[in-house]
């Protein structure tokens, strides 16, 4: 830029200068930091000042989705990951730069839960199992909950004593997550009360299939008997005993949990 000088000579040798004054506009100082990564289904707005923060002041911008001028319908909500294109215009000059800024949107991984088999008290259930999130994302990192916002931290994931819905969030290196339920189901364990038969005279026998031997137990039990603590081996003759002696009963429920007496 400046002025300059023309010397106009004609053919008699006669000639005449004037000057002539050349204007070349700078270019606009167009600034790009890359937005942060943001998690599916968020998304990015590249009209934030944030995005062009030390560019030059006063300028115009436009978006695009490519070098050659296809117009990005939506700048302040793009949800597509890739590389974006922002134009900036100085409107007293006409002058212009375009520059790219590249968008990052990962996506939430799948976290897929699997029930684990219903257990009976007092055993407990492992949330923190493989088999539990088998089909999930890969890679994932587990954090379990009692709640589906993830704000009531569950304890004792590795040993569940109650049955419930609970929650399990997976998230990926980039810190996405997403949270799912999972229920477990401990059942009770049977009541089972035991009253000793009355003692009987030699050649009478004691039936210790009868009511009054188990009353007070839970309801809907099933009674099996054996001759040894760890009901290995059966009582055949339970209801003709004529030997004195420790039996056992054990009482099962409808979950086909038991305890043993």
């Amino acid at each position: 830029a400046g002025t300059y000088y023309i010397k106009a000579t004609n053919s008699s040798n006669c000639y005449i200068i004037k000057p002539v004054v050349v204007t070349i506009n700078p270019i606009p100082s167009l600034v790009i930091t890359n937005p942060p990564a943001v998690c599916s289904p968020a998304t990015v707005n590249l009209t934030s000042s944030t995005i062009t923060a030390g560019s030059d002041l006063g300028l115009r911008y436009e978006y695009y989705t490519d070098m050659i001028g296809t117009v990005l319908s939506t700048p302040n909500a793009v949800s597509t990951s890739g590389t974006y294109y922002i134009k900036a215009i100085n409107e007293a000059t006409g002058c212009f730069v375009i520059k790219p800024v590249l968008v990052v949107i990962n996506a939430l991984p799948s976290v897929v839960t699997t029930a684990p088999l219903a257990v009976c008290a007092p055993a407990t259930v492992d949330l923190t199992r493989p088999s539990v999130t088998a089909s999930s994302t890969s890679g994932l990192t587990y954090t379990y909950w009692r709640d589906s916002s993830a704000s009531n931290t569950l304890t004792s994931p590795s040993a569940v004593s109650v049955s419930g819905t609970y929650y399990i969030k997976g998230t990926t290196a980039s810190g996405c997550s997403s949270t799912t339920s999972v229920i477990v189901t401990i059942n009770p364990e049977p009541t089972l009360v035991v009253t000793n038969p009355s003692s009987v005279c030699p050649n009478t026998t004691v039936n210790l299939g009868a009511s009054s031997v188990t009353s007070g137990s839970s309801t809907g039990l099933t009674y099996t008997y054996f001759t040894d603590a760890a009901a290995t081996t059966p009582l055949i003759n339970y209801a003709t005993i004529s030997t004195a002696g420790t039996y056992y009963i054990k009482a099962t429920n409808s979950s086909n949990c038991y305890i043993i007496k």
